[in-house]
């Protein structure tokens, strides 16, 4: 995988070939493309994986990503799975820089711990 900073595009072609079953095209093998992700979305999604994480947010500035990390309860065994997922974003991109940030809701509304327009809102669990 690699990343383009200037345009916050993980540049990726992964192709396989894949045989088709169906009646109609039986034996016909097939080139598949994968679509790619952004940055952020890729971010958001490995943060996603840990099921108390509540929203990510995002924002580029110059050549460094912040990222903030919503959870409701600042509890030292979730921040050490958020942890986890943060190394594997570094070790994914060693050549960018991030900035990570986890906020405690603690039983406020999102909106009372959110102000900052600029960030964008990548994630937001439902």
């Amino acid at each position: 995988m690699k990343s383009d900073c200037t345009t916050d595009r993980i540049i990726e072609v992964r192709t396989r070939d894949e045989t088709l079953t169906g009646s109609n095209f039986k034996g016909t093998t097939v080139q598949m493309v994968t679509q790619t992700l952004s940055v952020r979305e890729f971010v958001a999604h490995e943060l996603a994986l840990v099921e108390e994480v509540e929203a990510v947010l995002t924002a580029r500035r110059d050549n460094e990503f912040h990222i903030w990390t919503v959870v409701n309860e600042f509890d030292a065994d979730v921040r050490k799975k958020i942890y986890e997922r943060e190394k594997t974003i570094i070790d994914e991109f060693g050549n960018l820089h991030f900035d990570f940030n986890i906020l405690s809701r603690r039983n406020r509304p999102f909106n009372e711990v959110i102000h900052d327009s600029a960030l964008d809102v990548t994630f937001r669990r439902k």
